[in-house]
């Protein structure tokens, strides 16, 4: 029990970071008097951060023991959060973007890699933990804001630092070993572990812009007061929190690995293609309905896809098949807004119908994936 309290404190660390970049762009913006679209690049560049992050955690895990491991990455991830809050340039800001992402990115890969070792049911445990990540993120804009009102708001990124700091000096794990051999998790062609690839490369795509673009949508169709855009961050991971909630009790009942993921998944790109239709026709109220919907079913939808991927393997490329199958996320958070933003546009009605377009792409391929049988990969 220890140990899942701190895997989530870990989460609920990451939660704050993740949280406090994009809520954190309109004020930021306007406080170095700068359009706010010239902080939006940090979205994809906290995703590439991210990618780099996934890419080196198999190296740096045979240099140092997996607890110091996950806490030199939280230290790496506290500095980027103070970069944000404290540096007063558009690069520097944007620069401490990927410093973030890349120590959330080793996080990642780490505690789904614990995760994978503790127990069977890997997609439940990281729902579970995946409640903390989204209750600290819906806290954090709220924060920001009542922060903000008496000329406090740095004060948040003070308090992730100081929860970190209590991680970095307290957080122990037993050690993971991983495979000696240099077996790639693609080693064998299967179609199943293909089909897992595309659906989470466009899921992570579609919840990237969810959560990237979850202030700007917010200050575009429900507010235009920028003091209040931060709640359109609150507002994601409030529907994220209580997605999670709710899937984890339905995946508690007697339903399968399987149904329990194609209901979610099926949730979301229903609920995003109906708001793809009638945003900027809309009332404020049916908007921020129809996308709370949306975030709600987009809720458990990682966890459980991610649960069927890593499952796959055996606990000896634990690390190596979550780094993989992380990393695969993090392209899509990168690929999937860029194309969005050039294809469809980069206004509200544009950015959604590519989140849509991305979730129903994703499902069919977590459908696809059930009618194949899962390989048996090799240990040597």
């Amino acid at each position: 029990m220890r140990q899942q309290a701190q895997l989530g404190t870990v989460f609920a660390v990451m939660g704050g970071a993740s949280a406090a970049l994009p809520a954190t762009i309109p004020m930021r913006a306007n406080q170095l008097g700068i359009p706010l679209t010239q902080l939006m690049p940090s979205i994809p560049t906290l995703f590439f951060g991210l990618a780099l992050g996934i890419a080196f955690t198999p190296l740096i895990s045979k240099v140092l023991s997996t607890s110091n491991h996950v806490r030199s990455s939280i230290a790496l991830q506290t500095t980027g959060v103070l970069g944000i809050g404290f540096l007063d340039s558009q690069q520097l800001f944007i620069a401490s973007a990927l410093i973030i992402g890349f120590g959330f990115g080793q996080l990642e890969v780490l505690i789904t890699s614990i995760a994978r070792v503790q127990t069977e049911h890997v997609g439940n445990l990281l729902t579970r933990l995946g409640i903390y990540l989204a209750s600290a993120a819906f806290l954090t804009p709220i924060a920001i804001i009542g922060l903000d009102l008496i000329g406090a708001s740095k004060v948040i990124y003070l308090m992730i630092a100081t929860v970190s700091l209590y991680l970095v000096i307290s957080f122990k794990t037993g050690q993971i070993y991983t495979e000696s051999k240099n077996l790639l998790v693609l080693k064998l062609a299967n179609v199943k572990v293909y089909l897992l690839v595309l659906a989470i490369t466009f899921y992570v795509g579609a919840e990237t812009i969810l959560a990237g673009w979850s202030a700007v949508l917010f200050s575009e169709n429900i507010s235009d007061n920028l003091v209040s855009a931060p709640l359109g961050t609150s507002i994601f991971w409030a529907g994220m929190t209580l997605g999670r909630i709710v899937g984890t009790f339905v995946s508690s009942k007697n339903f399968s690995a399987k149904a329990t993921a194609a209901l979610w998944s099926l949730g979301l790109s229903i609920s995003l293609l109906f708001l793809s239709r009638i945003t900027q026709e809309a009332s404020q109220a049916a908007f921020l309905l129809i996308l709370v919907i949306a975030i709600f079913f987009a809720g458990p939808c990682y966890g459980f896809i991610m649960g069927l991927a890593v499952s796959i393997y055996e606990q000896s490329l634990a690390i190596k098949s979550a780094a993989f199958f992380v990393l695969i996320g993090s392209f899509g958070g990168v690929m999937v807004p860029g194309l969005a933003q050039i294809f469809l546009g980069s206004d509200s009605k544009g950015i959604i119908l590519g989140a849509a377009i991305a979730a129903t792409l994703s499902t069919l391929f977590l459908i696809l994936s059930f009618r194949e049988t899962a390989p048996k990969y090799p240990q040597s």
